[in-house]
């Protein structure tokens, strides 16, 4: 019987080798998948950062003279129309920086009202040029850009740490309360990863110095520095919020898969409020998602391919 059992201990044996070494293999080979797919995408993130910041630019009018000009052929103004607008905005540019000086350094409500007079002279001169079809069609696509605009810099507080942790924090009470071991333990892991994204995030940050678009510098990377113009690299908001949601996906795929488009609906408001560059974002989400894999892989063990996390 020895014998018996140990030839068939042989025989066993390579089959519960050859089963272990393919499932270590499939994981290597969707590992270099993983760190081929995040590379390209870095590369390309790289590559566009110019482009994709000079198309927001011009989408924000951040430069007034700039916008009208891009407005212009949708207005059907003509030259003389295009002369006398560009002409109202310069001199209302130097006025606003004529009260900047006068008032520097006292409250902005001493130079309020002289501001305000500034801009409806402004109005009034782009009345006399601009028909009132074109000029409502002017204020209606402002109207639409303010809209926007608004939408995102919203977008972009909730993208913040403490709206994830306070979210977080909720639904872990809400799951305690209900007698949830499961669903407790995915959103702490939740919680974690958010933290270990932010402290790492940060310290890259710090380490890095890029300034952010908005900023006007020759050099965008400037080193160490504790001034937050030059901590864009990488996001904070897009990694903490991957991280935050990157937990969720790998507990439950279904619900994950939809809440991911949070961190990239955040990672396009910071690009387009001019906080980040797309590098910036392409590689907070990839930071998150380490930080969401190692955490899932700490602190949920998965009991099935499915992703269902036992008690």
């Amino acid at each position: 019987m020895r014998i018996a059992d140990f030839k068939c201990g042989l025989k066993i044996a390579p089959g519960k080798s050859d089963g272990n070494s393919f499932v270590k293999q499939s994981v290597v080979f969707y590992w270099l998948i993983g760190i081929i797919l995040a590379a390209v995408a870095i590369a390309a993130a790289f590559y566009f950062d110019n482009t994709v910041r000079d198309f927001m630019t011009r989408h924000r009018g951040q430069r007034r003279s700039a916008l009208i000009a891009s407005r212009a052929k949708k207005l059907n103004v003509t030259a003389d129309q295009t002369t006398k607008v560009h002409a109202l905005i310069l001199a209302r540019e130097q006025k606003k920086n004529e009260l900047r000086q006068q008032y520097k350094g006292q409250d902005k409500t001493a130079w309020k009202d002289q501001l305000k007079q500034s801009h409806d002279q402004f109005i009034d001169g782009m009345k006399a040029t601009l028909t009132p079809e074109q000029f409502e069609k002017l204020e209606q696509q402002k109207r639409q850009r303010r809209l926007t605009f608004h939408f995102m810099r919203e977008t972009s507080r909730f993208g913040d740490w403490p709206a994830h942790f306070a979210l977080g924090l909720f639904l872990a009470g809400i799951a305690w309360w209900r007698g949830s071991k499961k669903w407790t333990r995915i959103f702490l892991s939740m919680l974690i990863a958010l933290g270990i994204a932010g402290v790492v995030g940060r310290g890259i940050q710090m380490a890095t110095g890029r300034a952010r678009p908005s900023v006007r510098t020759e050099e965008v990377w400037n080193g160490a520095r504790f001034n937050p113009k030059y901590q864009a690299f990488p996001s904070g908001h897009v990694g903490a919020s991957t991280a935050f949601f990157g937990v969720l996906f790998l507990a439950n795929r279904r619900i994950g898969l939809a809440c991911l488009s949070i961190p990239i609906l955040i990672g396009f408001s910071r690009i387009y409020l001019g906080a980040h560059y797309l590098s910036d974002v392409v590689c907070a989400a990839v930071l998150g998602f380490l930080c969401a894999l190692l955490t899932a892989r700490l602190l949920l063990p998965i009991d099935d391919p499915k992703s269902r996390i036992g008690n």
